[in-house]
């Protein structure tokens, strides 16, 4: 598992660690000889997080991972499904319509800040009266990013380094009235 900090959220993630890291022997020899080689080819792998829920109980974690992260709650976070997307609309046909529609809460850890997570009686009807519907969307809450060195021994040319910047997203959760 890998813990994401983010001091100025004052929160932080646990999720999978990358099976494209290196392990710590490898990257110390490829840091080695990546300081004698000069390297301007980069690839970015992106990853795209949803948060799930928050960890109450923190015996389960290791010693450094409970140590890393003391202060802040601790959520756990899953790859998303549909990555590619950038917007997601709850509707049940081709024209939205709010009868026979199910709202549910959305758990409070994915709500965006300033979002609306619960839908009452009112915020339905007050949407409805002015001509829109509700929909669900998924927007960027947080960005972290990194760099990763790896080197390749080439028979009897030496050692060619390569860069590999990872990028992670997090996304939060929210409703919004969409007017037709």
């Amino acid at each position: 598992m890998s813990m994401l900090m983010l001091p100025d959220k004052k929160i932080c993630y646990l999720l999978p660690l990358s099976r494209e890291l290196p392990s710590p022997k490898r990257l110390e020899n490829d840091l080695d000889h990546a300081e004698k080689n000069s390297s301007d080819e980069t690839t970015t792998i992106d990853s795209k997080w949803s948060v799930d829920s928050e960890i109450t109980n923190r015996s389960s974690l290791s010693e450094e991972l409970k140590n890393f992260c003391p202060d802040y709650p601790i959520y756990r976070v899953h790859t998303m499904e549909n990555a590619s997307a950038s917007e997601e609309t709850e509707t049940d046909g081709a024209k939205p319509r709010s009868r026979r529609w199910v709202y549910s809460p959305i758990y409070i850890s994915r709500v965006c800040p300033g979002g609306k997570g619960y839908l009452s009686y009112s915020d339905r009807s007050c949407c409805s009266r002015v001509g829109g519907y509700w929909q669900l969307r998924h927007r960027v809450y947080s960005r972290t990013c990194y760099s990763v060195r790896y080197c390749y021994r080439w028979w009897w040319f030496g050692y060619t380094c390569r860069t590999r910047h990872y990028v992670n997203y997090v996304y939060c959760y929210e409703y919004k009235c969409r007017v037709y």
